[in-house]
């Protein structure tokens, strides 16, 4: 039987649109956000209305890494946490264990990236380390001519061991019985600060190894193991300290993010995360452009100096505006009441301006992505810059939809005749 849900939305009447003016017959008046959000509380008091906008609960959810070792309530139906007494049963083994089976992968990965005989690659690769040492960018050529810098495959290397052995001892100890369980349930136990410091250097490591693995004439270009095993290393290590921020009782990055008053935040920050990428792998190409080859269309180009600066300004004026915005979202909540003629007015602010850098950079991006990462574009394939950029991209159009659904029930032009009926007009000092 088929069932109809009906969602009753309280929303104001449009007789009755609460405003804070300091006189009512000045044709230009300072209106406070909170009180044209149509999802927050509508208030005579502007302390009131601001507490509850603190308040207000946001749709949307925070992923995190779960494990079926993990219980809530024990027998008598208290909450405790589990991983306080028996780290076996901790929430951040989860994700040691992404880390260690994506290292695990990775140096499989690496090795077979040679493509010789056994003995071949090995003397080879150790004949370029003594003539050369780690510092140079001599190039090296697998057997399906894919080139690599040398440093960088002997870092891949090291960070997909050293992963592997760092990862594997951190599980292995959460199991250990015999040796020295006092220190490592002491080590190891929500909130414990040697935990903290060993997540927050885990982040660091598998960020300089993104730099290693994945940028240019690196072997993540070349094998696609090495480059999603890299960021999802990374990324598990994030989350891990995100969860154990929660463990400790505080509240985790995400969460704080996610109960910003304004919802477009979230949203500005992902697309500021991936311009940084986009705009950082871009840098990395021009410091590397002697050794790499672009090709548009099917034809090698060679872009000169001047043009390197347009396309620089690009994706660095995206993280500039991301973090403009993020700011103004943060401090801004006022916007300025404009009247016209015929008793009407318009309410300018950054809250409405929003909307049109949204657009506009939507736009932009969409441009970038429509002609340069296409099948003959000059970022297509396994890089940053097309990730970053469709992450960009991507995250744009959902922060657009998300400031069309945060301001469906603002009125940009309101005729005053009708927003006096009915209205209580509170003076603010």
């Amino acid at each position: 039987m088929p069932t109809r849900i009906v969602l009753n939305e309280t929303s104001a009447s449009r007789n009755i649109t609460p405003r804070f003016r300091s006189t009512i017959g000045s044709e230009l008046a300072v209106t406070s956000e909170n009180e044209i959000d149509g999802n927050n509380a509508r208030t005579t008091s502007a302390k009131t209305t601001e507490s509850s906008s603190q308040k207000r609960k946001s749709s949307r959810k925070v992923v995190r890494l779960k494990s079926s070792l993990i219980r809530d309530k024990n027998v008598n139906g208290n909450f405790r946490a589990l991983s306080s007494e028996d780290i076996r049963a901790s929430p951040r083994l989860v994700g040691y264990c992404f880390q260690l089976l994506a290292s695990i992968v990775m140096l499989i990965s690496v090795s077979t990236f040679l493509g010789k005989e056994e003995g071949e690659n090995y003397t080879e690769i150790w004949n370029i380390f003594k003539r050369t040492g780690v510092d140079t960018n001599e190039l090296y050529y697998s057997n399906e001519s894919r080139a690599v810098f040398a440093w960088k495959l002997f870092g891949c290397f090291a960070v997909s061991g050293l992963g592997t052995i760092i990862t594997l001892g951190i599980i292995l100890v959460h199991f250990d019985t015999i040796c020295f369980p006092s220190y490592w349930l002491r080590s190891f136990r929500d909130g414990s600060k040697r935990e903290q410091v060993l997540l927050i250097s885990l982040g660091v490591f598998w960020g300089f190894g993104l730099h290693i693995n994945t940028s240019s004439l690196s072997v993540g270009q070349s094998q696609a193991n090495v480059f999603f095993t890299s960021w999802i290393s990374f990324f598990s290590a994030i989350l891990n300290y995100g969860i154990w921020r929660i463990s400790a009782g505080r509240s985790s990055i995400a969460n704080l993010i996610n109960e910003h008053h304004r919802e477009t935040t979230y949203n500005w920050l992902w697309v500021l995360f991936c311009s940084l990428i986009f705009a950082g792998s871009i840098c990395d190409t021009y410091f590397n452009r002697e050794y790499i080859k672009l090709y548009f269309q099917g034809q090698e180009i060679n872009i000169p100096a001047e043009s390197w600066i347009y396309i620089l300004i690009i994706p660095w004026g995206a993280v500039l505006v991301s973090i403009l915005s993020i700011v103004l979202n943060h401090f801004l909540r006022k916007s300025c009441e404009l009247r016209v003629q015929g008793g009407k007015f318009v309410l300018l602010g950054w809250r409405q301006a929003e909307g049109l850098v949204a657009f506009i950079m939507t736009g932009v991006l969409f441009w970038i992505v429509f002609t340069y990462t296409g099948g003959n574009g000059v970022f297509n394939g396994l890089n940053n810059v097309y990730f970053g950029v469709w992450g960009a991209f991507m995250n744009s159009v959902i922060l657009l939809s998300t400031w069309l659904r945060e301001n469906k029930n603002i009125e940009f032009i309101q005729n005053e005749e009708r927003d006096r009926q009915g209205q209580t007009v509170v003076a603010t000092g």
